[in-house]
């Protein structure tokens, strides 16, 4: 397995982005509540524990190295993240810690890749994800009997796996396929901040794909009702022209994209990542929420100073990006300095 660094430009001015609709739906008096509320006991309300989620960065690589990545739309009436651009994914199920599984997915390079019963849950809950919300099996065959199926069949399993997260072992089994985990790369780690009353603690997986490889996506309407693959580029510029909406760490890991890996060349170079969790801290700041990233002068975890400024101001006009000239160009992108403590999956 291969990882990758991220390294940060420097730049002479501050850089503001614009940001429109965020999933935090907070405002300053909201804010000011969650981050003072108390208990009839009297003591501080404790934050909901973040629930485990896995996600999948997929890119479809051209023969001249570009490549463009899969977005799912979010459903109108979704609890989190309404009618939003996401890379697939979502929550770990029981059936994705399945003894089972091990067996199955054993092989010389796997076993000695993933030893550890979290990450290759996580890894298969990405791939069982993916699945069930763009009908793209990410799977390789077995054995000579193994099949990889994108067809009316591959339609029903999903619809049954939807149903019963049990039944991705099963339908395995039974097409002789494998799961890719072993191409799942670890990207980066985001947990909700603690005000949130929806929290996830979410690991992200890039994996790269030959364009000619049968990935028929489609959407369900029910989960999302939208499919697209397009490049980093081509989706920061919609969002600039407020054409769709993206969640903070989506904006911050395609701009790392469009600038650090180009094409597939970078991406496919030798690297190192930190999967030490980015956590931003909400906070009210002259009667404006901002939401302060690690590195943030204000961020509760991890602060890079006085000074330093890694955040996101909301208010009644839209939204936008403040960063601090010693540590951003026109982007904000993570590196292991900025994580803390360091951490694999």
């Amino acid at each position: 397995m291969w990882r990758a660094r991220a390294s940060l430009f420097s730049s002479s001015s501050s850089s503001l982005f614009s940001f429109q609709g965020s999933p935090f739906r907070i405002s300053p008096q909201s804010c000011a509540m969650s981050t003072s509320s108390s208990s009839s006991s009297g003591a501080p309300d404790k934050p909901k524990d973040p629930v485990l989620s896995a996600t999948v960065i997929i890119c479809k690589e051209f023969e001249d190295h570009s490549y463009k990545v899969l977005f799912v739309k979010r459903h109108a009436k979704a609890r989190f993240m309404a009618n939003f651009h996401v890379f697939p994914g979502g929550l770990l199920e029981k059936s994705d810690f399945d003894a089972r599984w091990k067996t199955h997915l054993s092989t010389p390079a796997i076993d000695q890749l993933i030893t550890d019963d979290k990450e290759r849950a996580l890894r298969i809950a990405a791939v069982r994800e993916v699945f069930e919300e763009s009908n793209v099996l990410l799977a390789d065959p077995i054995d000579e009997g193994g099949q990889v199926t994108q067809s009316s069949e591959l339609e029903k399993w999903r619809t049954t796996v939807q149903k019963d997260s049990t039944q991705f072992y099963e339908m395995c089994q039974q097409q002789r396929v494998r799961p890719s985990i072993d191409q799942c790369i670890p990207w980066t780690h985001w947990i909700t901040p603690k005000e949130e009353p929806y929290r996830y603690d979410t690991f992200f997986f890039l994996m790269l794909v030959n364009a000619d490889k049968a990935l028929e996506s489609r959407h369900d309407n029910m989960e999302v009702t939208l499919h697209e693959w397009l490049s980093p580029t081509e989706v920061i510029e919609k969002y600039g022209r407020k054409e769709i909406k993206l969640a903070p760490p989506t904006l911050i890991i395609l701009s790392e994209l469009a600038t650090l890996f180009p094409s597939t060349v970078e991406l496919r170079r030798p690297h190192k990542r930190d999967m030490g969790p980015v956590m931003p801290s909400l906070k009210v700041l002259d009667g404006q929420v901002a939401i302060c990233f690690p590195g943030d002068e204000d961020n509760e975890l991890f602060s890079l100073g006085k000074g330093i400024k890694r955040r996101l101001l909301l208010d009644k006009g839209g939204s936008r990006f403040e960063l601090s000239e010693a540590i951003a160009d026109p982007i904000w992108v993570s590196r292991p300095s900025l994580t803390k403590p360091s951490a694999s999956l």
